[in-house]
C-alpha cells in the first residue's frame, strides 16, 4: 500500500481495503509491515478516540488482525491495543469496538462461530489471527505432543468435545488454552496437524509451508523453531513451481519466469539475457515482438520423472484485452479467473467498471499496438469455483449404477483441471492414492507421477482428489473432499447386454472366464450347463471388478420392457366383461421411446394404443376402459399383450381372458372331452385358448406347450382346476405321473395343490379340526399356487379360513356352530350343558334371526353365571344391541368395574373404548382383537364388519392422519368414532360433520340421541 499522509488519505484506503476483503477467505491474508501498521496508526487514533472509528472499521479490522498477532498475550489483546494508540483504557469502550469490528466481520461474512460473553470480541479476531506469536512455542509443543500419540490425534479428530479433553490434559497459558477450547481453535488444530502429516509423509515441502495463506508472517518460521522437525525436511526446497508468463508492474513489460535450475528456458530463447535472482529463480523480459508466441515449450531436468514444461502464450495482436494475475500471471481467455488482484492491458482506454479499478499504471506500446494498463480488483466469483474441478476427457468404459468408482479399460483417460491456479498457488495440493498411500501429483498439468506408476499395472483401483492447504472461511472440520475413484482393467471381451430385453425373458451372457470381471446373480442355462444367463425379471446384473490392489462391487442396468395390469384383483389379465374405472395397463420401459400397444390373438396383432411415447422415467400408463370397446371388436376370448418397441415386437404372459365367456363354455368342452380320446378333434379355436389359458395359470411358456402326445392330458388339467376352484367339485386325483418330464412334474404340482383344496373344504365343511394342523403344514410344501387371480384367490380364502379355525378356542367353533346350524339335541359345545348356558345360545339365535326383541327377554333370563365365558358372551351381545341403538350410557354402566375373561377380554375392550370416546375421554392405541375371532363369533356379518372398523380406527387413535379409512363401508358409528377423536385431539373434523349429516336418518331415535350428537343439531 501506498503510505498515508492524512486522514482524508484513511477515508480512501478505507475503500481499499473494504474491496480486498471481499475477495478474502481471512483477514488474516492481509498483512500489514511495521511501517504500514505504524503508519496507518498515526491516522487512526483520531477516529479512535474521538469515537468516528466506524468511518474507517475495515481498515481499523485488518489493522486489528495484524496487532493481535504480534501482541496478544497473557495480558490479553486490549492493553496492547491501548499501548499501541497511546490512549487510556477508560477513554475508549474496548467492547464498543469490539462490536464494530464484529459487525465489519458479520458484514464481509467472515465469522463462522457464534459466540457470548466475556471472550465473543477477542474470539472474533483470534479466528481470523489463529494462534498469536508469543503463543507458538506453547501451541507447538502441544501439536508435538498430540502428533506423538497416535491415539489423541485419532480422537480430537472425532468429537470436539473428546478434543477439548485432550487439550485439558496439556499446558497451556490461559489465553492460548482459551483459543484453542473454541471451536475455531479445533478447526485451527486440525488443519496445523493436517499440514505437518503431508510434510513427514512427503507431500508437501517447508518452503511450501512457510508461504501458506491464512497464518502470521512468520508463523511458521517461528513454529519449526520449536517443533522438532527432522533436519532432512526442514532443508527441503521447492522445485516444482511451473513457469509464468507474468507482468511487471514497475518496468511495465512482459516476462517469462523459471523458478529453479531444474527447468530450462526454451531452445529458441536460450540465448536471451535473463536475471537469476539469489534464490534460484530466472527472469527473462520481452523487449523484441518475436518474444510473443503461443506456447512456450522447456525442458525440466534432474526432475524425478522428467518431461517437459508448458505455459500458454499472449497473441496480442489479436487479444485486444489480456489479464495478468498478479501471482501466478498470464490468464488465458478460456481459462477461468479467480478473485484477486489483476494487471488488466487493454487496447481501449475506457473500462466498463471503474469501480473494480484499483490504480492506473499507464500505456505501453507493443509493435504498432498500445495498450492501457490498469491494476484492477476482480471478485465476482460464486463459490463452487474455488474448488478444484477434475473431469475424464472420456466416460468410463463400463457403464455402472451405483460403483463409486469409474471403470476404464486399459488405461486412464486424459484429465482435465478447472480452476489450476489453486493449484499454482499452493491454495490446494493434487493427491492420489493406489492403495498404498497418498501420493502427490506435481506435474498437474501432464499428471506424469500417477501416469508413470500405473504404466506397467494391468489393473488397479485407486482414487484422485485435491486437499485445501490454505486457512479459509469455510470450515476445514466440515470440508468435503471431491474424491474422483477410478478402476483399470484390460479391455474385456465380455459381451454384456446392450439392448432392450423383456422383463420375463432370460438373457445369455458370454463370459469367457475373464479374470478380472465376475458375476454374482447369473444362472446356469438349461440348454448348455456352460452358458450362463441373466434370470427372468432381473434388472441389474451384479458383478465383482478384480484387480491387483482391490476387488469392488457394482451393477450393471438391464434395460428391460415390462408390462403390468393394475386392477382391484391384482390379477395378470384382463377381463373385458369386468372392467373398473380405476383400472389400467402400464408400460414400464426406456424414457422416451415410442411403442405401440397389441393384443395378440391367433398369430394376429390388433392395435390397443399407437404411437405412446413413454415419459421421463420410461413409464406410460393407459386406463383399459378406454380400450373396452376394442375388445369387443376384437372378439378375444383369450389374448396376450404384445408391445412394439423400434423394430421389435415383445409379447407377454398377460393378456386378455374373457372370463365368462369360457365359464359359459365350459359344459361344451367338458362334455366334447368326454366323448372323445384325442384332443386334436377339438375345434382349432378352443385348442388356442386352451392353450393361451395354460400358459397363464400353469406359467408354462405358451412355446413349451407339450407335443401332441401330451395334450390330451394338459387340457383334462385345465378341466380340473376348473371343475375345483370355479365348480367347487370335488374330483378324483391320481399322484404322481410316472413319467415327469417338464409337463408332468408341472400336472403333478398342480394336482397335489387341488388335492390340498379339496382336502380343506371337507374339513371346514364336516368342521373336524384335528387334522387341520397337518393340513396348515402341508400348504408350505405346494410349490404351484395360480397366478390367475380369481383361482388364487380361491386358495388363499381356503388357507386363511382354515388357520383362523386353528388359531381359535375349540369350545368357540364348537359354539358358534351350534349357534348357526345346530338344533336343541344336536349341540356339541360344553356352553350348552348348563341352564344359562343354554338361555344364552337361545338368545344369540334369536339374535342370529333378527328377533332383536326376543333377544332382550331372554338375555334377561340369563342371571345366576358363574362361568366367565357364558357371562362375557352375554356381555358382547347386549354391547351390540346397545351400540346399534345409541344407549351409551346403558353401555357405560354395564362396563364399570367389568373384567372379562382371558378369551374374550380383547372384544370386551373394543366397546368399552367406544363408550370412553363417546364421553370425549382419552384412549390409547389398541389392535389386541384378532379379526378371526370376531368373524367366528355368531355376529350378523354387518356387526363382526363394525367391530372390526372400530377395532382398526382405535389402532391408529394417537396417529389417525396415517388411518386408511374405508368410509364408504361406515356406518354411523364408525364416523362417530372418527368425530369424537379427531374433536378430543383438535384435528379437524368437518369431513367427517358432513358424511355424519349424511347418514343422520339411519341413526335410531333413543333418548340419548341428541345428547351423543348435540353437535348436529
Amino acid at each position: 500500500m501506498k503510505l498515508l499522509g492524512s486522514h482524508k488519505d484513511l477515508l480512501d484506503y478505507e475503500k481499499i481495503i473494504s474491496k480486498e476483503l471481499d475477495i478474502c477467505d481471512l483477514v488474516s491474508d492481509i498483512i500489514l509491515s511495521d511501517e504500514e501498521e505504524e503508519n496507518i496508526i498515526f491516522y487512526m487514533r483520531d477516529f479512535i478516540v474521538n469515537g468516528s472509528y466506524k468511518r474507517v472499521k475495515f481498515s481499523l479490522l485488518v489493522l486489528v488482525v495484524n496487532l493481535a498477532y504480534k501482541y496478544y498475550d497473557e495480558d490479553g489483546f486490549w492493553k496492547h491495543f491501548y499501548d499501541v494508540f497511546n490512549i487510556k483504557d477508560d477513554s475508549v469502550n474496548a467492547m464498543d469496538i469490539g462490536e464494530v469490528l464484529e459487525e465489519a466481520l458479520k458484514e464481509k461474512k467472515l465469522i463462522k462461530y457464534k459466540r457470548e460473553g466475556t471472550f465473543r470480541y477477542v474470539g472474533v479476531i483470534l479466528e481470523q489471527v489463529g494462534v498469536a506469536r508469543k503463543h507458538i512455542k506453547n501451541f507447538a509443543e502441544v501439536i508435538q505432543k498430540v502428533l506423538g500419540n497416535e491415539s489423541y490425534y485419532i480422537e480430537m479428530q472425532t468429537s470436539f468435545e473428546k478434543y477439548k479433553a485432550i487439550i485439558d490434559t496439556f499446558y497451556c497459558h490461559r489465553y492460548l488454552k482459551d483459543f484453542l477450547k473454541d471451536e475455531s481453535g479445533w478447526e485451527y488444530t486440525l488443519h496445523i496437524t493436517k499440514i505437518l502429516n503431508f510434510l513427514e509423509n512427503g507431500l508437501l515441502n517447508y518452503n511450501e509451508i512457510i508461504n501458506l495463506k491464512g497464518f502470521g508472517i512468520d508463523f511458521w518460521k517461528e513454529f519449526f523453531k520449536y517443533y522438532n522437525l527432522p533436519q532432512n525436511l526442514s532443508n527441503q526446497t521447492s522445485d516444482n513451481n511451473t513457469p509464468i508468463l507474468g507482468f511487471d508492474a514497475v518496468s511495465l513489460q512482459i516476462y517469462l519466469k523459471l523458478y529453479n535450475k531444474s527447468f530450462e528456458f526454451p531452445v529458441n530463447m536460450k540465448q536471451k539475457v535473463y536475471i537469476e535472482k539469489p534464490n534460484g529463480e530466472r527472469i527473462m523480459y520481452f523487449n523484441e515482438t518475436k518474444d510473443f508466441k503461443s506456447l512456450y515449450i522447456g525442458e525440466i531436468n534432474n526432475y524425478r520423472f522428467g518431461g517437459k514444461w508448458i505455459v500458454h502464450g499472449w497473441d496480442y495482436k489479436n487479444t485486444p484485452v489480456v489479464y495478468f494475475h498478479e501471482k501466478y500471471g498470464y490468464i488465458p481467455d478460456n481459462q477461468f479467473m479467480v478473485s484477486g488482484k489483476y494487471y488488466l492491458l487493454s487496447k481501449k482506454k475506457e473500462l466498463l467498471d471503474e469501480s473494480s479499478i484499483i490504480d492506473t499504471l499507464g500505456k505501453i506500446q507493443i509493435e504498432y499496438e498500445t495498450f492501457y494498463i490498469y491494476k484492477v480488483l476482480v471478485k465476482e466469483i460464486s463459490t463452487q469455483n474455488l474448488q478444484i474441478n477434475i473431469d475424464w476427457k472420456r466416460d468410463p468404459d463400463l457403464q455402472v449404477l451405483d460403483s463409486e468408482y469409474d471403470i476404464f479399460f486399459d488405461e486412464l483417460p486424459e484429465l482435465g483441471i478447472e480452476n489450476k491456479e489453486l493449484l499454482l498457488n499452493r491454495d490446494y495440493i493434487l493427491l492420489y492414492d493406489l492403495g498404498d498411500g497418498p501420493k502427490r501429483i506435481w506435474d498437474f498439468n501432464t499428471f506424469l507421477e500417477l501416469k508413470t506408476e500405473v504404466k506397467n499395472k494391468k489393473s488397479y483401483c485407486g482414487k484422485l482428489w485435491a486437499h485445501p492447504l490454505k486457512r479459509s472461511k469455510s470450515d476445514a472440520r466440515n470440508y468435503e473432499e471431491i474424491v474422483y475413484k477410478f478402476c483399470v482393467i484390460p479391455k474385456t471381451n465380455i459381451l454384456l447386454p446392450d439392448k432392450i430385453y423383456a422383463i420375463d425373458k432370460k438373457i445369455k451372457i458370454s463370459i469367457n472366464n475373464n479374470p478380472y470381471i465376475k458375476f454374482t446373480n447369473l444362472e446356469k442355462s438349461l440348454e448348455n450347463p456352460i452358458d450362463r444367463v441373466i434370470p427372468a425379471y432381473e434388472k441389474i446384473l451384479k458383478g465383482k471388478i478384480i484387480t491387483e490392489n482391490k476387488e469392488i462391487d457394482f451393477t450393471y442396468r438391464i434395460d428391460r420392457l415390462e408390462i403390468n395390469i393394475k386392477n382391484e384383483d391384482d390379477s395378470t389379465y384382463i377381463d373385458p366383461n369386468n372392467i373398473k374405472d380405476r383400472d389400467y395397463i402400464e408400460i414400464k420401459g426406456q424414457p422416451n421411446e415410442i411403442c405401440n400397444l397389441y393384443i395378440s390373438k391367433d398369430k394376429q396383432l390388433y392395435i390397443l394404443s399407437e404411437n405412446t411415447r413413454l415419459d421421463e422415467n420410461g413409464s406410460y400408463t393407459v386406463q383399459t376402459r378406454r380400450m373396452s370397446h376394442l375388445f369387443q371388436f376384437i372378439g378375444t376370448d383369450i389374448g396376450r399383450l404384445s408391445v412394439r418397441m423400434g423394430t421389435h415386437i415383445y409379447t407377454f404372459n398377460k393378456g386378455v381372458i374373457a372370463y365368462s365367456k369360457l365359464l359359459d363354455d365350459f359344459n361344451f368342452i367338458n362334455k366334447l372331452y368326454d366323448d372323445i380320446d384325442d384332443i386334436a378333434e377339438i375345434d382349432k379355436y378352443a385348442e388356442e385358448q386352451v392353450r393361451l389359458l395354460y400358459s397363464f395359470v400353469s406359467e408354462i411358456p405358451v412355446n413349451t406347450y407339450p407335443t401332441s402326445v401330451n395334450k390330451n392330458k394338459v387340457f383334462k388339467e385345465i378341466i380340473n382346476i376348473i371343475k375345483v376352484l370355479d365348480y367347487d367339485e370335488i374330483v378324483n386325483l391320481t399322484l404322481p405321473f410316472e413319467s415327469l418330464d417338464k409337463i408332468d412334474t408341472k400336472i403333478n404340482s398342480i394336482r397335489k395343490t387341488l388335492k390340498w383344496v379339496i382336502d380343506a373344504r371337507i374339513i371346514l365343511e364336516k368342521a373336524d379340526y384335528e387334522n387341520r394342523q397337518a393340513l396348515l403344514e402341508e400348504y408350505k410344501t405346494l410349490t404351484w399356487i395360480p397366478s390367475f387371480s380369481r383361482w388364487k384367490k380361491q386358495i388363499e380364502e381356503t388357507y386363511e379360513a382354515l388357520s383362523q379355525k386353528a388359531d381359535l378356542p375349540e369350545w368357540l367353533i364348537e359354539w358358534t356352530e351350534d349357534v348357526i346350524n345346530g338344533d336343541i339335541g344336536t349341540y356339541k359345545s360344553g356352553i350348552i350343558k348348563t341352564r344359562e348356558g343354554k338361555l344364552l345360545t337361545e338368545a344369540w339365535k334369536k339374535y342370529q334371526q333378527g328377533r332383536l326383541y326376543d333377544v332382550i327377554d331372554q338375555l334377561n333370563k340369563v342371571i345366576n353365571i358363574d362361568d366367565g365365558i357364558i357371562k362375557d358372551l352375554k356381555t358382547i351381545l347386549t354391547c351390540t344391541l346397545f351400540l346399534k341403538n345409541v344407549r351409551v350410557s346403558s353401555l357405560s354402566e354395564l362396563l364399570i368395574n367389568y373384567h372379562p375373561s382371558e378369551d374374550l377380554e380383547s372384544v370386551v375392550e373394543i366397546f368399552n373404548n367406544y363408550q370412553k370416546l363417546i364421553n370425549y375421554n382419552q384412549i390409547s392405541n389398541y389392535n389386541k382383537s384378532p379379526d378371526s375371532l370376531l368373524k367366528n363369533l355368531p355376529l350378523l356379518t354387518e356387526d363382526a364388519n363394525m367391530l372390526i372398523n372400530l377395532k382398526k380406527i382405535f389402532s391408529y387413535v394417537t396417529n389417525i392422519s396415517d388411518l386408511e379409512n374405508d368410509e364408504e363401508n361406515y356406518t354411523w358409528i364408525e364416523l362417530l368414532a372418527l368425530y369424537n377423536i379427531c374433536e378430543i385431539q383438535g384435528i379437524d373434523r368437518n369431513d367427517y360433520k358432513l358424511k355424519l349429516k349424511k347418514v343422520m336418518d339411519t341413526i335410531p331415535a333413543s333418548p340419548e340421541t341428541q345428547r351423543v350428537f348435540k353437535a348436529f343439531y
